[in-house]
C-alpha cells in the first residue's frame, strides 16, 4: 500500500495540475448543463402559467 503514496508522491506536478483542470472542466460543463435543464424547465413553467392565467383574467 505504501508504493500507492510512493507513486502518487512522484507524480510530477504539472500531470496533477493538468488532472484537477481536466476535471474542473468536466465539472462546469456538467454545472452549464444542469443550469440549461432547470432554465429550461423554469421558462416552461412560466409560459404554461402565463397561458392559463390569461384566460383567468379576462
Amino acid at each position: 500500500m505504501s508504493d500507492f503514496y510512493d507513486d502518487l508522491a512522484e507524480e510530477p506536478a504539472s500531470a496533477v495540475s493538468a488532472n484537477l483542470t481536466e476535471q474542473m472542466l468536466h465539472l462546469t460543463n456538467r454545472f452549464e448543463e444542469e443550469r440549461l435543464k432547470l432554465e429550461e424547465r423554469t421558462f416552461r413553467t412560466d409560459g404554461e402559467d402565463d397561458r392559463q392565467g390569461g384566460g383567468e383574467e379576462g
